[in-house]
């Protein structure tokens, strides 16, 4: 008999909570649609990024790099890491263009 109530209360929370999501991602879509749902803003634009990169590359400390832009050092190699993914990505794609039109 407990066994039997534990289940409905389970698929009446679960129900309860499908529903939530359905409403909130309704919400977020009509949000989205009037331009008021933009999600979080970045911290750094490319072009703020290139330039400090270059400033670490020219002997610049990241942590001097990171008080400047009042940043933590993760946010900072977490572009690294983006930078350096694209930048790998763009040679395979262009190595493969080359290679198919050749």
């Amino acid at each position: 008999m407990n066994e039997l109530i534990l289940n409905v209360l389970a698929f009446v929370s679960e129900n309860e909570r499908e529903k939530i999501r359905d409403r909130q991602k309704q919400g977020i879509a009509l949000a989205r649609a009037k331009g008021k749902y933009k999600g979080r803003v970045k911290c750094m634009t490319a072009k703020t990024f290139l330039a400090q990169y270059e400033r670490v590359k020219n002997g610049v400390s990241v942590a001097q790099v990171c008080r400047d832009l009042e940043i933590c050092k993760q946010t900072y190699y977490n572009y690294v890491k983006m930078y350096v993914k694209k930048k790998y990505l763009f040679k395979v794609i262009f190595c493969i263009a080359f290679f198919y039109f050749k």
